[in-house]
């Protein structure tokens, strides 16, 4: 192949890339801003009782193992934000990086690091 089409075909995988890119960033964004609001309604239905803690579950048709992913990732939203960069767009994953269930992912106080089977690709800006 020649230079000018490799050249091409690099500046178009960039070009896909960064929309993707910004595509998951939104999801995960999503996902925290989800989590943050479903741990303050329970913080503000607290003092009406378990029926009340349950009611915006079944209003948004949320599981009951969903909402407490999603409260667990409310919880930690500062420390994930930080990392937005290097995490998945999955609410599983996400809630197996802050309760420590995962063994692909690690977390600890001073930085978040891929799974070891991912290296990033070093041409690619973040």
């Amino acid at each position: 192949m020649n230079q000018a089409f490799d050249q091409a075909l690099y500046d178009a995988v960039q070009r896909w890339a960064r929309q993707i890119r910004a595509i998951l960033a939104w999801i995960i964004e999503a996902i925290l801003s989800t989590g943050e609001k479903l741990l303050a309604a329970r913080q503000d239905l607290e003092p009406h009782g378990p029926k009340a803690r349950a009611m915006p579950a079944a209003e948004t048709r949320i599981s009951r193992p969903a909402m407490s992913r999603l409260e667990a990732i409310g919880r930690h939203t500062a420390m994930l934000r930080r990392r937005t960069a290097t995490l998945p767009p999955h609410v599983s994953t996400l809630y197996a990086l802050i309760s420590g269930r995962s063994s692909n992912w690690s977390v600890n106080s001073t930085k978040l690091a891929l799974p070891s089977r991912l290296e990033p690709l070093p041409h690619v800006n973040r």
